[in-house]
């Protein structure tokens, strides 16, 4: 979950670099980032997306809302810079496979944002536990599993 806890991290960081003076919210660009990995920029319909992974159909396809986002994102590859906006869509990519909620508004990013840090704590404190007894975290968590 380090990967994703960085993921927004850069996402509330590159959403204040966006827009106007202020910024954009992290959720707007965390939409954008879900119609580039659907291809609904490429002009992929709600028909022709198509389920990835093991996630879900009905949480697979992604809402086109670009005419609600378009110009608030309108210059993301050069403010931001194309590997960064990659490597934000992968980690989009990513999270929906791991967590395999829905994302389609601000609350959902939120709860997303919320459950990768929570796993991440837990996974953090984890290792520590196990380096202070010598044992793998693995080890470690099938003993908490069977308690």
């Amino acid at each position: 979950f380090s990967k994703l806890s960085k993921f927004f991290h850069e996402l509330h960081a590159s959403s204040k670099k966006l827009g106007d003076a202020g910024g954009i919210a992290p959720a707007v660009l965390f939409q954008e980032l879900l119609h580039r990995m659907a291809g609904v920029n490429a002009g992929v319909s709600m028909d022709e997306q198509r389920r990835e992974g093991n996630v879900p159909m009905h949480q697979a396809k992604v809402l086109d809302r670009r005419h609600r986002i378009a110009d608030e994102c309108a210059n993301m590859d050069a403010v931001l810079g194309e590997e960064v906006v990659l490597w934000m869509v992968e980690c989009v990519r990513e999270m929906r496979l791991i967590l395999r909620v829905k994302m389609e508004d601000a609350n959902d990013v939120l709860m997303a944002e919320e459950a990768v840090s929570g796993a991440h704590a837990f996974f953090a404190r984890l290792q520590t536990h196990a380096e202070a007894h010598g044992r793998d975290d693995f080890v470690v968590l099938e003993v908490l599993r069977a308690v």
